[in-house]
C-alpha cells in the first residue's frame, strides 16, 4: 500500500470512529434518560465533552 492510500485509509478510519463515538455517547445519555424519554442534558450543547 502507498503512503498516499495508507494516509487516505487512516483518515477515513478515523472519521468512522469519530461518528461511532458520538453515537455510543448518544446512544448512552439515552440510556440514562427519564422514564418518560427526555434527556437529562442537551445533547448539542455537551456533544464535544468526552465521558
Amino acid at each position: 500500500m502507498k503512503a498516499e492510500q495508507t494516509i487516505h485509509f487512516l483518515s477515513e478510519l478515523l472519521e468512522l470512529t469519530e461518528y461511532l463515538g458520538a453515537l455510543v455517547r448518544d446512544q448512552c445519555r439515552l440510556m440514562a434518560a427519564d422514564q418518560d424519554g427526555h434527556l437529562i442534558e442537551d445533547p448539542e450543547q455537551e456533544r464535544d465533552v468526552p465521558f
